[in-house]
């Protein structure tokens, strides 16, 4: 593989790592989210009962 390939590639194996990394965190930041919401229902329908 020539150089110039070889940096390309590498340059793009970084920022696929980068954007893959910010897309990992943006999800879990959403699972977060809807596990919050999701206890929050449970939550509710396990003590609007006893209100």
């Amino acid at each position: 593989m020539p150089l110039k390939m070889m940096m390309m590639f590498k340059k793009y194996i970084i920022t696929w790592q980068i954007s893959n990394y910010k897309l990992n965190k943006s999800v879990t930041m959403a699972d977060l989210f809807n596990l919050q919401s999701c206890y929050k229902k449970v939550y509710l329908a396990r003590y609007w009962p006893s209100l």
